[in-house]
């Protein structure tokens, strides 16, 4: 039987780094449009309600998008972990 393309102990760091990427750029995105949104259209509140709003935006788009990121991974690290069996069945199986 061949060796997987990925070790099963680089999983969890693949989870981890898209869990922290996903987190990083949904706050890089959403940071800047959040603010000029704000800016624009959000004119009755008051400077640190405005601020606390901008903030709440940006870490709820983040925590969406990390987690996004994350239970893809897990999602990909299974569906290999599956092939991989499925692969070594068929194999014992059909020769």
């Amino acid at each position: 039987m061949a060796s997987p393309a990925f070790p099963p102990s680089t999983e969890p760091l693949a989870v981890l780094s898209a869990l922290v990427g996903g987190g990083r750029y949904g706050l890089k995105i959403r940071f800047p449009h959040a603010l000029v949104m704000t800016a624009l259209f959000r004119r009755n509140l008051t400077a640190k309600e405005k601020l606390r709003s901008i903030v709440k935006l940006s870490m709820e788009h983040a925590t969406n998008l990390a987690a996004f990121a994350a239970i893809y991974k897990v999602g990909v690290a299974l569906w290999r972990g599956a092939s991989a069996t499925i692969l070594w069945l068929r194999t014992l199986c059909c020769g």
